[in-house]
């Protein structure tokens, strides 16, 4: 028959190796769901960085067609889409960091949001681009 002080000695073996796999586990669990986390972040930001360089880039080639009233209402067109997300987003989650931010940089934009339909419809249709001759002022180069 195995004496008591052996029996302590195997559950606390058994109570160590139990703490210590989940322990393990948690911190294993953690780095693979923040690496995860990150991954996918960094994927966000990389489609966000990529569709707004698009848009840059239509606008950009707009303006260097002069055509500058199709090139304005696309950045009208793009900057509502943006209010519209903004104002979705804080109506979904009423972060109030997020609400700060936005109040410490603009807040009349804050005060807009709330009114924006995040529900319409966003597409934009751009009427053929007739260029504007630009006519050189004198002494100009």
């Amino acid at each position: 028959m195995p004496s008591k002080k052996f029996g302590l000695a195997i559950s606390i073996f058994v109570t160590f190796i139990v703490v210590a796999i989940t322990v393990i586990g948690i911190r294993y669990g953690r780095d693979i769901s923040n690496n995860r986390e990150a991954r996918n972040l960094a994927f966000v930001q990389g489609v966000l960085a990529y569709n707004h360089f698009k848009e840059y880039q239509e606008i950009e080639q707009l303006v260097e067609q002069k055509c500058y009233e199709q090139a304005v209402a696309r950045a009208k067109f793009n900057k509502d889409i943006q209010a519209k997300l903004l104002a979705s987003y804080l109506l979904d989650t009423n972060d109030p960091n997020l609400e700060k931010y936005v109040a410490d940089r603009d807040v009349e934009l804050l005060k807009l949001l709330p009114s924006l339909d995040s529900k319409g419809g966003s597409t934009i249709t751009l009427a053929p681009c007739s260029p504007r001759k630009v006519e050189k002022v004198p002494g100009s180069n």
